[in-house]
């Protein structure tokens, strides 16, 4: 008798307790929630702001400095020429600037997420295309292969939930 009215009285308490231990529970994980998305937002941008850098020099140096990069890139790969034309050079510099200033839009800029996304993508195919291009040069792909694989991490950060 003793036994049940006890069980009965630590039920009816275990179930008074739990919805206040639910709603708690429920608010720190929104909480912890919030702050995951802050810190990721935070992560993202520093990636934009590498990226951002490191296209920018890239595409100014192939865009203003075309032939100090010539001399430069032929004396280190003393075998090989630099097989790419002023003109395409200027072409690929000038959409890694694109990109770059693409990169420091805000990412809620008209449409929302999409514009980054596209410079992101545009990126990291451009990337694609420059690992082939330094490997049948028979030289390192890396950074490439880093920014391509940055480009995609902003991708898919960026897509909304």
């Amino acid at each position: 008798m003793y036994q049940s009215l006890l069980t009965s009285t630590l039920h009816s308490r275990f179930n008074q307790l739990l919805p206040q231990k639910v709603w708690r529970l429920a608010s720190l994980a929104a909480a912890f929630t919030r702050e995951a998305d802050e810190a990721m937002n935070v992560v993202l941008w520093i990636v934009q702001i590498i990226m951002a850098g490191v296209f920018l020099f890239t595409g100014c140096s192939k865009v203003l400095a075309y032939d100090k990069l010539k001399t430069a890139l032929e004396a280190r790969y003393k075998s090989n020429k630099i097989g790419m034309s002023r003109g395409l050079a200027a072409q690929v510099g000038l959409l890694e600037i694109v990109g770059a200033v693409g990169l420091m839009l805000p990412y809620d800029f008209w449409p929302p997420h999409v514009l980054l996304r596209l410079v992101a993508g545009g990126l990291a195919l451009l990337m694609v295309i420059a690992g082939i291009y330094h490997a049948r040069r028979n030289e390192r792909a890396t950074p490439s292969v880093v920014l391509f694989l940055m480009a995609v991490f902003v991708i898919v950060g960026r897509w909304p939930k």
